[in-house]
């Protein structure tokens, strides 16, 4: 198995608006990564993308948002959140919660409103009041120990027929996992068809049942294998072609994890000249032969023309093959929201 580390935007996905829950808020199936059960994508679940330590203090509304750091120190040196010297990065709002609906300022400026589900205030669901009912969303989940989690939540009974009812709706929070799905589309057509046609691409995709979407008239299968709190297993099929892709969610706020990201950042040949902890976030496996290798066979077996100056697994298959696997854990690790 060849190991790929994929530079997933995780800052961008978390520094977009937390979406909110409707009124009609359901339980969300719980679980972790220590358990042997996963999630069932005809149920609510939530998975976790990034944690963070908080404060809040009643008396005068201060909440500070304590954010672990995961970079080079000045001699080069990996700085840990446990490790001596380190220093959080802190941000203070003032925050107030009246009738469900939370008001965070910093200073004197109106930052956010977010609806409240919970019942001893901070702790609970916090979501962006302008986006209640939907089913695909991303919020915050602040708990007693004093851990504020942004995480991704399902809220539907069809995982895969509700993104699909969503898909190239024009909803802010899916333009970039849509971008993704319709890149991975494109990789099965001709070099000199470059155009996407909107309404034969709806037609193409189809839900071919909770945890399935398949394209090119059911030829191709996406299927979430297996899906839990911080991990998952996707798989694409073509006929007898099977190419899995497995994730591990990483986060800052542990020692351990901030260890990987740093050694995945030192083999990284590619790598920038500068450590940042987002870019290594996720440990992303898949064999790259496997899927450019998936993508070949049915162009062959359907007579669809290949660039001539492509042999039969190239960097640019390659390439390819790196972008539909990144696409592919973003559109499930992320719940669809950036």
């Amino acid at each position: 198995m060849i190991r790929k580390k994929m530079e997933l935007s995780l800052a961008k996905m978390m520094g977009a608006a937390t979406l909110a829950l409707g009124s009609t808020f359901a339980m969300v199936a719980c679980s972790d990564d220590s358990s042997s059960g996963t999630f069932d994508l005809d149920e609510p679940f939530e998975i976790v993308l990034s944690k963070a330590k908080y404060s809040y203090d009643e008396d005068n509304s201060s909440f500070v948002k304590i954010v672990p750091v995961c970079k080079t120190g000045t001699l080069g040196n990996l700085v840990g959140p446990d490790d001596k010297g380190a220093e959080w990065d802190t941000v203070t709002y003032k925050v107030t919660e009246r009738k469900g609906v939370v008001t965070a300022k910093k200073g004197k400026k109106e930052v956010a409103k977010y609806s409240y589900d919970g019942e001893s205030f901070p702790v609970g669901f916090w979501g962006n009041s302008e986006e209640d009912g939907l089913k695909i969303l991303s919020g915050l989940r602040l708990d007693d120990d004093d851990i504020v989690s942004m995480v991704s939540q399902y809220n539907g009974s069809c995982f895969m027929k509700d993104y699909y009812a969503l898909f190239r709706k024009g909803n802010s929070a899916l333009e970039e996992v849509d971008q993704y799905l319709t890149d991975f589309y494109n990789l099965f057509k001709a070099p000199r068809d470059t155009s996407t046609n909107e309404k034969k691409m709806l037609a193409d995709i189809r839900v071919g049942s909770c945890e399935e979407l398949t394209i090119y008239d059911g030829l191709v299968s996406v299927e979430v294998s297996d899906l839990k709190e911080s991990s998952g297993k996707i798989t694409i099929s073509y006929e007898d072609d099977e190419c899995p892709v497995t994730f591990n969610l990483r986060y800052a706020i542990n020692q351990e994890d901030c260890e990987a990201a740093f050694e995945d950042f030192q083999n990284d040949r590619y790598a920038a000249k500068k450590f940042n902890f987002d870019t290594y976030a996720n440990d992303i496996v898949y064999d790259e032969y496997c899927v450019a290798q998936l993508v070949l066979d049915l162009k062959r077996d359907k007579k669809i023309p290949l660039a001539k100056w492509v042999p039969v697994v190239d960097d640019e298959a390659k390439a390819q093959a790196k972008s539909f696997a990144r696409g592919l854990v973003n559109l499930v690790q992320a719940g669809f929201a950036r």
